[in-house]
């Protein structure tokens, strides 16, 4: 499976996002992170998102391993830094793709 990443730190003076992307059992994980407030939150959801969500998957359906570890990763960030970040990610197969996000970042299908 090919992908490719574009990043843009837009108007600001520095990128605040952050991605992580790695393949769990022949299925590709995707995790995005539009940081707010400075780069601390998403760098650390970034950092996080694909082990937690390893774990997850091995006990819940996909849709209760993204909540789950959205709200896990808040909870966490919540203690850590003043900024915060939007989440997007997605969980890509052959056969099926389920995403899920919080706040305001959106996922863009192309074809």
């Amino acid at each position: 499976m090919k992908y490719y990443i574009i990043e843009d730190k837009g108007a600001m003076d520095s990128m605040e996002d952050a991605h992580c992307i790695c393949e769990l059992d022949k299925k590709l994980l995707v995790g995005l992170f539009d940081g707010h407030g400075g780069h601390e939150a998403a760098r650390y959801a970034a950092g996080k998102f694909p082990e937690k969500m390893k774990e997850a998957l091995n006990l819940f359906k996909p849709k209760d391993a993204f909540r789950r570890v959205f709200e896990q990763l808040s909870r966490e960030i919540e203690k850590t830094t003043e900024s915060g970040t939007t989440a997007l990610a997605f969980l890509l197969n052959s056969e099926s793709l389920i995403w899920a996000n919080a706040g305001d970042s959106r996922l863009l299908i192309v074809n």
